[in-house]
């Protein structure tokens, strides 16, 4: 697989949007973003078993907010 064909796969930008919009949820800036410690956008990709009440309710968030925008294009 090319380098091409793997960054345009749907998965990949499925979740390259997914993350772009929990950054605009944090009110985080588009760019690169470097993070240290307990950083909130960390609790976005933690596995099912570490999930504390934060990150279920900013996954919960992120979900809505991309329905929502499939829903409006």
């Amino acid at each position: 697989m090319t380098f091409d064909q793997w960054i345009n796969r749907p998965v990949y930008k499925a979740q390259v949007a997914t993350f772009n919009m929990a950054k605009q949820l944090l009110n985080m800036p588009n760019s690169d973003i470097a993070t240290s410690g307990n950083h909130p956008i960390l609790h976005l990709r933690l596995a099912k078993p570490y999930r504390n009440a934060y990150s279920i309710a900013l996954r919960k968030q992120v979900a809505d907010a991309m329905r929502l925008k499939r829903k409006q294009a």
